[in-house]
């Protein structure tokens, strides 16, 4: 873990030295003998598939997610709409010296694929629609539909009575950089197996 924060460090420093308030989100699974790691910092996201169960593992730092913890926010999915959902509140680079990643540990056996995603596929898709996808995919295609589905898919919310924020009624198709990536975990499918 001091190597990948050394490095965090390091890439911090880089994006800092770009100048213009340059900065980044960053989400990554590393892969150990019985535990995965998942990091991220900023809005960037990690989801976990196991069995029939969909959840989200990584920790959005972002304004959205303090709102709704504080129940100005409705439901989850409200937050892609807020018209403050943009506004992260840890990142790579923008003169930040702290490099402090929210980690997750997660026991090997107990999920069948860890898939991480940039904002631009989760402003522009529900977790139920990402859901959806992993469900009716081909595993090794889950990534590029996930990613083609948010940059064609324009997600609409219908204004409620209760909203003591201000929302987007329509969020467009494509609005912001869509990246997925997918591990599998094969050896918990029996694909691979080491009885030594």
């Amino acid at each position: 873990m001091r190597k990948l924060q050394r490095k965090l460090e390091a890439i911090n420093t880089k994006i800092n030295e770009l100048g213009n308030n340059a900065a980044t989100t960053f989400v990554c699974a590393l892969v150990a003998e019985k535990y995965t790691l998942v990091l991220n910092i900023g809005d960037s996201r990690a989801y976990m598939v196991n069995g029939s169960n969909f959840s989200q593992i990584s920790v959005d730092d972002a304004e959205v997610n303090e709102l709704y913890k504080m129940g100005l926010i409705e439901t989850k999915d409200d937050m892609r709409f807020c018209k403050l959902s943009n506004t992260i509140t840890s990142c790579l680079g923008y003169g930040s010296l702290n490099v402090m990643p929210n980690v997750a540990i997660i026991p090997n056996n107990e999920f069948d694929a860890i898939l991480l995603f940039s904002d631009g596929v989760t402003d522009c898709l529900s977790d139920d629609q990402i859901y959806a996808v992993t469900k009716n995919t081909s595993p090794k295609k889950i990534a590029q539909k996930i990613v083609d589905k948010a940059l064609h898919t324009v997600s609409k919310r219908a204004k409620k009575e209760s909203d003591r924020l201000p929302f987007f009624d329509e969020i467009p198709a494509g609005k912001d950089n869509a990246t997925a990536a997918v591990l599998l975990n094969k050896i918990k499918k029996g694909e691979h197996r080491d009885d030594r």
